[in-house]
């Protein structure tokens, strides 16, 4: 088994704050020697003193400039190797081992990136299914499966056609609490089963 730089990082994360917060040696040694820093590699992202980058939300120009590089990173056919399958398998067991309820989701993407990546390879939708499909049987875990978002997605909700942006999560986090795949094992976790939704 090869224990790579992503294995290591994670390791460190759970027993280190600091690394967690920051995650590079370089920028610990930054922020001990000249303060937290405001800014992060360029303009577009801020660096908060809990260790989360903001970028600011994109507009329609910006996410038709960017789904080009996006359909270049995503793969024309997905293909859900065996290791992703036993590395999220092995998470899943790991996390529940420790007492953690483990909820997890399916994000789309930007309705225009997922219309480019149909466009490109029909067969899409269907190998998305397929992998998530393995990836629920491997881990016992049903999937909670958010197929589109809501009617208050705006080109101001991504940072980039593959992620939100912080005008997004909060509208996504309602549509959320809707599933109630989500929201019922949630509350049952939180010792609040029954509770009104």
């Amino acid at each position: 088994l090869a224990l790579g730089p992503e294995w290591l990082d994670c390791q460190l994360g759970r027993v280190s704050a600091l690394w967690r917060w920051r995650g590079r040696p370089d920028h610990l040694r930054e922020a001990l020697t000249k303060g937290i820093p405001a800014e992060l590699g360029d303009d577009e992202r801020m660096l908060h003193e809990d260790g989360w980058l903001a970028t600011a939300p994109a507009d329609d120009r910006l996410l038709d400039w960017r789904i080009s590089s996006a359909l270049a990173s995503v793969p024309t056919r997905l293909e859900m190797p065996r290791a992703v399958v036993d590395d999220f398998a092995a998470l899943v067991a790991d996390l529940r081992a420790h007492g953690v309820t483990v909820i997890s989701i399916e994000l789309p993407y930007l309705s225009a990136l997922e219309e480019a990546l149909v466009e490109r390879n029909p067969e899409w939708p269907v190998e998305v299914a397929a992998g998530y499909e393995r990836l629920e049987a491997a881990a016992d875990i049903d999937i909670v499966d958010i197929d589109a978002y809501g009617g208050w997605v705006r080109p101001e909700s991504f940072r980039d056609p593959r992620h939100l942006s912080a005008e997004g999560a909060g509208p996504f986090t309602r549509q959320l609490w809707n599933q109630a795949g989500f929201r019922e094992p949630l509350l049952e976790a939180l010792g609040l089963a029954g509770s009104a939704a």
